[in-house]
């Protein structure tokens, strides 16, 4: 009951990004805008909270899509391709990303647990090639294949000509500077809700610096 509660509230987010759809590219009612950019549909949820929560959604469905059976399996199915159109339309990036590495571990977890019959092992990689050529399709047609382009031209001024003025190079400088804080106090970190100042008096890397490394792993160790 509780995964099908959770399944259901992802449907209603759907529904409502579908109106966000309507009011940005149809000339829908000006509220379902939600104040988003054309090319970030998200519904009520914000872009990036987007990414993250559709990504758990389609880490909640592969399983069962690939291991379950009969009608779960269909319905699983059905919600992961939903999730991911859904995914590519938020323009979330990292959240693509996310979801193309969850996608590489059940497939190998699945192609090991059916790798015993070479009509299995067949199967498995066309689903796979499907998966990918599917996906890559819609990111690229997709208005939000801008940011793909973006996030390659920031990251390489970024890293190359070290500008950080820009949203990826900032992602990049915060990274950065949760690795200078670790660094620096290895043991128990900065504490927690310590990243933002710490950084902003020691950081080396960028001037823009938020409450949170934009990434968990980093965040943690710089913190705690």
């Amino acid at each position: 009951k509780r995964v099908l509660a959770l399944m259901a509230g992802f449907a209603g987010g759907h529904v409502v990004q579908l109106g966000n759809l309507w009011a940005l590219r149809f000339d829908g009612p000006a509220w379902l805008a939600f104040g988003r950019l054309p090319d970030r549909i998200s519904g009520w949820w914000d872009p990036a909270v987007a990414g993250v929560i559709l990504t758990a959604a389609f880490g909640l469905y592969l399983p069962i899509a690939l291991f379950g059976r009969g009608r779960g399996r269909l319905f699983s199915l059905i919600g992961a391709a939903i999730t991911l159109a859904a995914l590519i339309a938020t323009g979330a990036r990292a959240g693509w990303l996310a979801c193309l590495g969850l996608a590489a571990i059940a497939g190998l977890v699945y192609v090991g647990s059916v790798a015993r019959t070479a009509k299995a092992r067949c199967l498995a990689v066309l689903l796979g090639v499907m998966a990918v050529v599917v996906v890559a399709a819609g990111v690229w047609l997709s208005p939000a294949a801008g940011r793909v382009a973006d996030a390659v031209r920031e990251g390489r001024a970024a890293v190359v000509e070290g500008n950080p003025d820009s949203d990826t190079g900032a992602r990049i400088a915060m990274k950065q500077a949760a690795i200078e804080a670790w660094a620096a106090r290895p043991i128990a970190g900065v504490g927690t809700g310590g990243y933002g100042p710490w950084s902003r008096e020691h950081a080396t890397h960028g001037s823009v610096v938020h409450a949170h490394a934009h990434d968990t792993l980093l965040h943690v160790l710089a913190s705690n």
